[in-house]
């Protein structure tokens, strides 16, 4: 008995996405995407997808335009802060409502309470990029906080080079439970769920 796989891309920018991560398109005010909503629907359609999002920074707006079309879902890249020091980083979340977003948006420049919020809507959510972050200021300190807060990492990602990929794979295949104890003494974090040596 054979499977069926359902294939979707969930990491996808238009014109919505205003302003771009990489330092070089932010100082020349590129925006993150050009691509019409619609369009990029179409594209993804022919490229095989069954299902489609857009994962805008910040907004629906995007998913907005093609919501009345089949196999549609809302999604965004939320671009969150630790409060301690404004590190910032980007969680992709899908599959939630407009009242949800707004909520996210209230919350995000707290990750913990972000974190906590879309564990308690039981949301779909996972760190993007996990290795870059849009403001230079990750550390190895902030990625042991992340592996204790969440389950999901984005680990191929198109935009960045494939050795990112493939150390990010590594390091998380390197988990261990006395690793993962190690990292909850360093940052005064308790993991919040079971296994979280296990991404």
């Amino acid at each position: 008995m054979t499977t069926a796989i359902s294939r979707a891309d969930l990491h996808v920018h238009t014109r919505h996405s205003a302003r771009a991560s990489d330092w070089l398109l932010r100082r020349f005010d590129f925006p993150a995407s050009m691509s019409d909503p619609v369009a990029t629907s179409r594209a993804l359609r022919s490229a095989g997808m069954d299902f489609v999002t857009l994962t805008d920074h910040n907004t629906l707006a995007g998913c907005e335009e093609i919501a009345d079309q089949p196999g549609c879902f809302f999604g965004e890249e939320v671009t969150a802060a630790f409060p301690e020091d404004e590190c910032k980083v980007h969680i992709l979340v899908w599959g939630h409502s407009a009242g949800q977003h707004h909520e996210i948006q209230t919350l995000r420049e707290n990750i913990y309470d972000l974190q906590r919020y879309l564990a308690s809507q039981s949301l779909t959510h996972a760190v993007a990029h996990p290795l870059q972050s849009p403001d230079e200021k990750l550390t190895a300190l902030h990625l042991e906080k992340l592996v204790l807060l969440f389950r999901h990492f984005e680990i191929l990602n198109g935009r960045y080079p494939a050795l990112l990929s493939r150390a990010a794979r590594m390091g998380f295949d390197a988990l261990t439970p006395r690793r993962l104890a190690e990292c909850a003494e360093r940052t005064g974090l308790e993991p919040t769920h079971e296994e979280p040596w296990k991404k």
